[in-house]
């Protein structure tokens, strides 16, 4: 829960802060404190599997090694922000030692409503462009962390009156609010899907609870019947459908041309790339002059990494990304799934795959080992069990003699 707290509350400390950098990176120094403080304050329950380790390793240290080759053009700030990475990660490590105490399991749901809370106190300050929130904090960055922690409402243990309300909040903010029509696309379907699926599980296990479910049922069909009968509304001006520049026609607003570009130059480094962050600055300098528009970033994380960490990178992300499915899915949580999901398919459009800045990006990177050392299940025995066998084992060769 204290995490959970923590996680919501970097949130406020940067609405405090405006955007300005010192308080993100304040805020990403707190929930590494706490998170490791948390982390070592319980015993180990599991052990990690061997290709599991050396993937992360190797990771880590391609992570860091193309910061050291960005560092001429850009500085030390890729190193700083790649260190952060490595060092979150090497966090979720411990969390995956340490499964069978559900630390991350307790802790995300608890984010996810405190921070929809965050998001309701900025909106009652009652500065309408400071509900935008203005700065470094742009609209895109919280309609991704809003989308992507709906999930964790669906699976918190509150009532259903508390749990509706605040998804029909979160809906209300990706469309009105941060006007980001992927993160808002993302959150009405997940929040449809998961919603059923929970709706289902739940009255298996208790069908007394029908009654309430039954209601959940009903509010979602009118939700979505009454956003099919503002269609119109939705398409125009809020998915901007028909806009010359943001539109259907406008190749996903102007993206397809930046990503075809980018892989045109990602030819000439194909095997380790051009470095980290390298990305971002071509979008700054050579891609304003060739494609025009304030281009700041490649707005895909998968070309983003292909770019930043060449094939070598790019395949040790990818396997690990797959092991998260296939771990989350061993697992039998649903919420990490869906959670990892929304955050893969944003990857579309988004350009930062792993950004410690913001608590939706610093769940990721924790899951990232999290959920892949427990995609082999052979290997995924406690270590209680083992230390448990190996006792009794004793006192029988003990008694024995």
């Amino acid at each position: 829960m204290v995490l959970g707290i923590s996680l919501a509350s970097m949130m406020l400390l940067q609405v405090f802060g405006q955007g300005n950098l010192i308080f993100i990176q304040m805020s990403s120094m707190l929930i590494l404190v706490v998170a490791l403080l948390i982390a070592v304050s319980y015993k180990p329950t599991h052990s990690v599997a061997s290709i599991v380790t050396i993937l992360i390793v190797s990771f880590s240290f391609v992570l860091i090694l193309s910061s050291f080759r960005s560092y001429e053009v850009l500085g030390s700030g890729p190193l700083v922000r790649a260190v952060a990475i490595v060092v979150f990660m090497g966090i979720g490590f411990l969390f995956a030692q340490r499964r069978g105490h559900n630390i991350l399991e307790r802790s995300f749901p608890v984010c996810a409503v405190a921070l929809i809370f965050v998001l309701i106190f900025v909106l009652v300050d009652g500065d309408r462009h400071f509900a935008r929130l203005t700065g470094h904090l742009h609209s895109n960055l919280w309609g991704f962390v809003a989308s992507t922690l709906l999930v964790g409402v669906i699976y918190a243990n509150i009532r259903l009156v508390s749990k509706i309300l605040l998804i029909a909040t979160s809906l209300y903010l990706l469309a009105f609010e941060f006007q980001t029509r992927g993160a808002f696309l993302f959150g009405l379907v997940f929040v449809s899907i998961f919603s059923g699926i929970e709706i289902i599980s739940a009255i298996k296990k208790s069908p007394n609870s029908i009654f309430g479910y039954s209601v959940l049922s009903i509010i979602l069909s009118v939700v979505i019947i009454a956003l099919f009968l503002v269609t119109e509304y939705i398409l125009v001006e809020i998915l901007q459908t028909q806009s010359a520049t943001r539109g259907l026609d406008s190749g996903l607003s102007g993206r397809t041309e930046i990503w075809r570009h980018y892989l045109n130059i990602y030819t000439e480094r194909p095997i380790f790339g051009f470095g980290f962050d390298m990305s971002r600055f071509y979008a700054e300098t050579y891609f304003r002059s060739e494609v025009g528009g304030e281009i700041s970033s490649a707005h895909n994380s998968y070309i983003t990494i292909l770019f930043d960490f060449g094939l070598v990178g790019a395949s040790l992300y990818f396997v690990l990304l797959f092991l998260v499915l296939i771990g989350s899915l061993r697992m039998k949580s649903l919420m990490f799934f869906a959670f990892v999901l929304i955050v893969l398919i944003s990857g579309l459009t988004e350009s930062r795959p792993l950004n410690v800045g913001n608590s939706a990006g610093i769940i990721f990177v924790f899951l990232i080992p999290y959920c892949a050392a427990s995609a082999f299940s052979s290997q995924n025995r406690a270590v209680s069990s083992k230390r448990s066998r190996s006792l009794s084992d004793y006192k029988s060769m003990k008694f024995s003699t």
